[in-house]
C-alpha cells in the first residue's frame, strides 16, 4: 500500500475537552475558559512525519468492529474483553498473515466506544461492564496491535451517524439537541449530519481528535468519502 504527502503546514485548533454536556458546548465555541486562546496556530509537518507516511505497507485492513452481537450492541453477554479480543484479532493471528496495518472502526465519531470527556459514550451493557471493569476496549485495541506489531490506524467518522439502539435508529446527541443550526438541513441522516461551515462544529470535533489521539495509535483516519465533508490523513502523534 502506498500513500503520499508532502511537507507542508496545517492548521490546529486549540479545543481540549470538558466533562460535562455544558463543557461540550463551550468547548464547541472555543470559549476561552473552556479551550484556551481558542486560536488555530500553523504546524509544518517533520520529515520524520512524511516518511512515516510514505513508508510501504504490505496490507491494510479495515476492521469495523462497532457493531455486533455480543459486545458492541443493545444486549448484554456474558463476553469477556480478553474473548471478544482474541476473536477480532484471529486474523491476523494466523500464520503467514502478510498485514501489518490495521484500521479499527468502533464507532461513527459521534458517540464514542472508550470513556471521552468531550463526546457522550456508547450505552451498551457490554461494554458499561467492562468499563465498570477497569477495561477500555480502545486502549486495549491499541495495545494488543502494538504486541502484534500491527501498525495501528484509528478510523473516525468525521460526520458518521449517531446510532445506539441499532444500526437504523438514531441516537439523541445532547449538542444537535441544542444546536440544530449547526446541522446540514435535509440530510439523510436525522436530525442532521454536522456543518461544517460552523467554526463551532470545526472546534468540537478537533477535540474530539485530540482525545482520540491519546490512545497511542500511529494515525487517525478521517472518513468522508461518503458525506460532506473534507477527508484527510491526521497524525495521532
Amino acid at each position: 500500500m502506498r500513500s503520499t504527502i508532502e511537507g507542508r503546514s496545517v492548521a490546529r485548533s486549540l479545543a481540549p475537552g470538558g466533562d460535562s454536556e455544558q463543557a461540550m458546548v463551550s468547548m464547541a465555541r472555543g470559549d476561552e475558559s473552556a479551550s484556551g486562546s481558542g486560536v488555530a496556530e500553523s504546524v509544518r509537518l517533520s520529515e520524520a512525519h512524511v516518511a512515516a507516511v510514505n513508508r510501504r505497507r504490505r496490507i491494510y485492513v479495515n476492521n469495523d468492529v462497532g457493531y455486533d452481537a455480543v459486545a458492541m450492541g443493545p444486549k448484554l453477554t456474558a463476553i469477556k474483553p480478553e474473548e471478544w479480543i482474541a476473536a477480532r484479532f484471529s486474523a491476523f493471528d494466523q500464520s503467514g498473515s502478510q498485514v501489518d496495518c490495521v484500521g479499527w472502526c468502533l464507532d461513527e465519531g459521534n458517540i464514542a466506544a472508550y470513556p471521552s470527556r468531550s463526546i457522550p459514550e456508547l450505552q451498551y451493557p457490554t461494554l458499561l461492564r467492562w468499563r465498570k471493569e477497569g477495561v477500555d476496549i480502545a486502549q486495549r485495541i491499541v495495545e494488543e496491535s502494538h504486541r502484534r506489531k500491527l501498525e495501528v490506524f484509528w478510523e473516525h467518522r468525521l460526520n458518521g451517524a449517531d446510532r445506539e439502539a441499532d444500526v437504523t435508529t438514531p441516537a439523541r446527541h445532547p449538542l444537535k439537541d441544542q444546536h440544530p443550526e449547526w446541522l446540514i438541513a435535509g440530510g439523510w441522516w436525522k436530525p442532521g449530519l454536522w456543518n461544517f461551515a460552523i467554526p463551532e462544529v470545526r472546534q468540537y470535533k478537533v477535540a474530539a481528535l485530540r482525545e482520540v489521539a491519546l490512545f497511542g495509535a500511529s494515525w487517525i483516519r478521517q472518513w468522508a468519502m461518503r458525506l460532506p465533508t473534507p477527508s484527510m490523513l491526521t497524525p495521532a502523534r
